[in-house]
This record gives structure tokens, sequence and C-alpha cells, in this order.
């Protein structure tokens, strides 16, 4: 009788265990998590038996210091060793364990949140464990374009710039039509919170809308910057930057505000209140613009600008606002400014007897084209040319070897609109 009971005891000692078994069941595929939002991480028991008196750890798999992301054990949630980042942000809805639901509640994603975590389920004689994925999607920051220059064929350096960005995001520079144009250079870095992503581009388009977009698979940010003809202006001289309104109402009674759209100090000019308020005005612009008054009646509110400089140059933005509306528009200055007389100065000999001339000249803006040239009008091949440039615009140097016995060679720089030159005469004394 007692082996009878014996065997009774040890067979119902298996099916209790086997009673407990259970599997742990995760996400099918990753968890798609949006920055800033909240996010469920699913983990569940099958069969769904009641998990409230079970040992619930939620750690990361991808981390090598300190791992944990939430504990429940004895009824109660012990999170002193949690991850400094996830403090606050993690909870577990202890009515769903009844339902054997250990899913975890994360607040307010952060970039620094993806990875791979496990969710692991342990009762007294059995234990199983389920994998998350989780993908965090970071819209960055609105894009932001500033001018970087002309290039000495007119090109506008533009240049776009984000960050915050989750995953890498595609950017992309799109004319007026939509028609995508070709990127100059790229850079990208990232950090906790996120790409951020920088890219520039040339264009050669005037009165056209160039847009820079930054985008991910479900979210996209662009902003747009609007070239125009550009207003050439002579250095030393002065230059109307035109601005009006239509229909031509007068704009006394309304805020004028000019500003430069490529330097981060960027007041140039402003009206207010019936006066001139220049306090804040770039150091380098004072005393040197103006509005008229009496124009500003008829809605002109185009601004003179005296003696004008070659760091002038760059995408202004002349700003309207009444009491209940405003608009602005773009204006392109280029600037030419002549340089200073050509200098030759001779550097020497080599062993076959050439004469080795170089020629200077700065102070010109844009980069100026170069040449030498014969007695008789053909151009030489210079050898080397070295150029910087500064808020004064381009010194360049340039040098060629010449064997011309009782020759003038000329030295030539020059703009679309100015050209200087010098000239030397070599003797067959040398």
């Amino acid at each position: 009788m007692k082996l009878i009971c014996l065997t009774l005891l040890i067979i119902s000692g298996i099916t209790d265990s086997r009673s407990e078994q259970y599997e742990v069941v995760g996400a099918a595929g990753p968890v798609l998590a949006v920055a800033g939002e909240d996010v469920i991480l699913p983990c569940s028991v099958k069969p769904s038996i009641s998990v409230v008196d079970m040992r619930v750890e939620w750690f990361r798999l991808d981390l090598r210091d300190s791992q944990l992301v939430h504990l429940y054990e004895d009824h109660v949630d012990k999170n002193t060793d949690q991850i400094q980042s996830y403090r606050e942000r993690t909870e577990l809805d202890h009515q769903e364990l009844q339902r054997g639901d250990a899913s975890l509640k994360l607040s307010s994603v952060r970039v620094s949140d993806e990875g791979l975590y496990k969710c692991f389920i342990q009762s007294r004689s059995w234990f199983d464990d389920a994998t998350v994925n989780v993908s965090v999607e970071a819209v960055g920051r609105p894009p932001v374009i500033t001018v970087d220059g002309f290039d000495h064929s007119g090109g506008l350096h533009l240049q776009c710039e984000s960050g915050g960005w989750n995953p890498e995001p595609d950017l992309e520079w799109l004319n007026s039509e939509g028609v995508r144009l070709s990127s100059g250079t790229t850079e990208k870095h990232r950090n906790t919170d996120g790409f951020s992503v920088k890219h520039t581009v040339t264009v050669y388009e005037r009165d056209s809308k160039i847009h820079c977009r930054f985008k991910l698979k479900h979210h996209m940010l662009e902003t747009l910057i609007i070239t125009t003809s550009p207003v050439l202006a002579v250095a030393g001289e002065d230059v109307i930057l035109p601005c009006s309104v239509k229909p031509s109402i007068s704009v006394v009674d309304m805020r004028v505000e000019w500003f430069r759209l490529d330097l981060r100090d960027s007041l140039v000019h402003l009206y207010d209140d019936h006066v001139d308020k220049n306090t804040d005005q770039i150091q380098s612009y004072r005393g040197r613009t103006e509005l008229i008054h009496q124009e500003l009646q008829r809605g002109d509110a185009s601004l003179k600008l005296s003696s004008v400089r070659v760091s002038d140059e760059g995408l202004y933005k002349c700003f309207i606002q009444s009491r209940s509306w405003y608009d602005d528009a773009t204006v392109n200055v280029s600037v030419e400014a002549g340089g200073r007389p050509p200098v030759i100065t001779v550097d020497g000999f080599d062993h076959s007897g050439g004469l080795h001339l170089q020629c200077e000249s700065g102070g010109w803006n844009p980069e100026p084209d170069l040449e030498w040239l014969n007695s008789e009008g053909v151009r030489l091949s210079s050898e080397t040319t070295e150029k910087h440039r500064n808020t004064d615009g381009f010194s360049v140097k340039h040098t060629v070897t010449v064997y011309e016995r009782v020759s003038k060679i000329h030295c030539r720089f020059r703009l679309k609109h100015h050209m200087l030159e010098t000239l030397i005469i070599t003797t067959s004394n040398y």
C-alpha cells in the first residue's frame, strides 16, 4: 500500500512541473518607435497564465555595462540597478500580469533607446525569454539654408544643415520644377542625439526656388530659398537693393527689416515705429545704409548701400510686417572689385636661360581670370598660380618662364567689367 502511494506522488509532481511550462512570445518583427513618444515592447506567455508570482526582467542585449531596463520580482518593481537613462520611463502593468502579459511601456522614447531587448520570465520551475528589436525614428530639426558665397563663374554656393535625425536621412536639393540637383559635398556625424548632416550645392539658376529636403520613411522636412538675378554692385560705389510691395500701398506704419541670410549677426537695417533703429546693426554697415522715408509712402522699401565693400556680397532679405500680415523678398548681391594694378617681378633665370617672371595683384572679386601674353598677343602658358581670399577679395600670384628676346610680356587680370594689365620689356642683354 505504501508503495502505491509513493508512485502516485511522483507522478503528481511530474504533472505539476509540466503544467508550469510556458512559452515567452515577443514581437513578430522590429518595433518602430518615434522619438519623444511612448512605445509598448510586447512580451507575453503562452498559454496565458498569470505571471504575477514570477520574475520578469527586461534588459538590453547590446550594452556592455549596466543592462537592466526593468525588473519585477516578489510582486514589486525593483529598479535600483536600472540603467540611468531609463529611470522613471519604464512601466509594467501589474493588472495585465494576471493575464500573462509582461509588455513594457517605455515613455518619451530617445534615439539611444534603439537596440535589442530581452524579456525574461522565470517561475520556480521554468523560464523562457523572447527578444524584441526596437528601431527609433527621430525627426530632426528644421533644415537651415545658408549662403556660402559665389564662385568665379557666378554660381551660388548653398549649404543646408540639420541634426537630430535617426536613422540617417535621405537628403536632396530640388529646383522649382522638382528636378533633383546634384549636391556637392556631404558631411555627417552621429551622437546620442542622432545624425547631423550638412550638404552643399552650387546653383546657377536665377529667379528660382531651391528646396532642401530631409526625409525618412515616415517623415519629411524641407526648407527653401528663393534665388534671384543678382544685383551687381561695384566696390567703392553705391547700390540700391530693390524691395517694394504690391499693390503700392504705404509701408510707413509697418516694420521694415533688412538682414543678411548668410551671417549669424544679421541685421543690416531696421525701420520700426516710423524711425530707423540700428543699434544692433552689423558693425560694418554703420553709416552706410539708408531707407528713403518719402518712398515708403509709395510702398518702396529699397535700401541704399553706400561705399560698397567686397564683404557686402551675399544674400539679403527684405522683411515687411504690418499688424496683420507680413511677407519678404530675397535680394542676391554680387560685388565686383577691380583689384590693384598688377606688379611684375623678375625671379631669376633657369639653367637653360629662361627668365622667370612673377605677376601679383590683390583686391579682386570675384576671382579674376589671368593670363600672360607676348608682343603678338599670343597667350603664354603660366606655370604656377597661388591664390587666397580675405575680406578684401582675391589675391593672386602667377609665374611664367620666357625665352623670347626683345619682347613685351604682358600680365593681364580681368573680370567681366574690369581689366588691368602691366608689361615688362625683355631684352637680349640677359
